[in-house]
């Protein structure tokens, strides 16, 4: 009789059993990004991913760290451990030279991968496995050029680090087409082993009355850069990219960040309650002030997380839910995925930098 209220009690409870399992998949995602030396970058990013799990209470999706330093040879090396723990989704923050080192490598493994912080060019207009939640170079060099050119006065001194050339590159190219070439001077460094001196004799033999500085990547030199600027040209505006948009630029831009600009994927964080909220809930908990990319990170775990509630599994599933579903309503923003998987969204401009952090 026992056996026999066994058999039927396990018949009965093993179409929940599948139920549950149907609904609540384990899901394997991994976060490539700096880690190197206790990187602030790293940090963030990973506080954004561990704060949405326990706010939101998901117990199903493991969640697996890789450092590939945003350097593009390391970034290979970290795929491929990746790719032997058996990841279902990747989520990329790195720069532009690194994503292109991977690209080949996700399409041929089908990993479906969440690029946040990317905007060569290389990885627009394609039918891959690769989708970005921020807009690419083209889009985002014009929105700059527009800012400078209507609100910033001229002539214009443009300094390229030509170490990350893969967003560099195309982002002059495409920047002097919006902006135009008359009124500017370019001058190219190499950040990872800049000469200070000489860029300053370099400077000093142009006439100038705003510098952009067109270095990605969070290399918080480019606040020293501005200063030597302010020196040399004390009442000099001064633009950055929104790939410098850390709280660590503080420390190197010093006072000329006043009278500064820094391009933004969000809006002041003043003027949105969710944002604000968000970044006081971040400070309170971990005890500093994230980057702004985080965000980014935050934004694509929650589309993923929304294209698993739907019942998407696969890398396909999830990539059809995503394009297919229109404007997705996010905590921060909206997002709306074209054809390609890219997005068409708004560069905002901050001009108090220090007020964000």
């Amino acid at each position: 009789m026992k056996r026999f209220i066994t058999a039927v009690l396990l018949t009965l409870l093993f179409p929940l059993f599948l139920f549950y399992c149907k609904k609540a998949p384990s899901v394997k995602i991994a976060l490539m990004t700096k880690f190197e030396s206790g990187s602030i970058i790293g940090s963030s990013e990973a506080g954004a991913i561990n704060m949405y799990l326990e706010e939101k209470g998901i117990k199903n999706i493991e969640i697996i760290y890789a450092d590939d330093a945003w350097n593009s040879e390391k970034a290979v090396t970290a795929y491929e451990e990746l790719k032997a723990k058996g990841i279902d989704i990747l989520i990329t923050s790195h720069i532009s030279t690194c994503a292109v080192a991977i690209a080949d490598k996700i399409n041929r493994d089908r990993i479906l991968t969440f690029v946040t912080g990317a905007v060569t060019d290389e990885l627009s207009n394609k039918d891959d496995y690769i989708l970005r939640n921020i807009q690419d170079v083209d889009k985002e060099q014009k929105s700059i050029a527009e800012y400078i050119r209507k609100n910033l006065p001229k002539p214009l001194l443009v300094i390229r680090d030509n170490n990350n050339y893969a967003y560099t590159d195309p982002a002059l190219k495409y920047f002097l087409e919006y902006f135009g070439r008359e009124n500017v001077s370019i001058i190219d460094v190499s950040m990872s082993s800049i000469d200070y001196a000489a860029l300053e004799k370099n400077m000093k033999k142009i006439r100038f009355k705003s510098v952009y500085l067109l270095i990605g990547g969070y290399k918080i030199g480019a606040g020293s850069i501005a200063q030597m600027a302010r020196k040399i040209e004390p009442s000099c505006s001064i633009m950055y990219t929104p790939w410098m948009n850390t709280p660590l630029i503080l420390e190197t831009a010093g006072p000329s960040i006043s009278g500064s600009v820094m391009p933004a994927h969000y809006p002041p964080k003043k003027t949105d309650a969710s944002l604000y909220a968000y970044l006081n809930r971040f400070r309170n908990k971990y005890g500093f002030a994230p980057t702004f990319i985080s965000l980014n990170v935050y934004t694509a775990f929650e589309l993923i997380d929304r294209a698993l509630k739907s019942g998407a599994s696969d890398p396909d599933a999830i990539k059809k839910f995503l394009l297919e579903s229109g404007e997705i309503k996010t905590e921060f923003t909206s997002t709306l995925f074209n054809q390609w998987g890219d997005v068409d969204a708004p560069l905002y401009f901050i001009t108090d930098i220090p007020g964000e952090f």
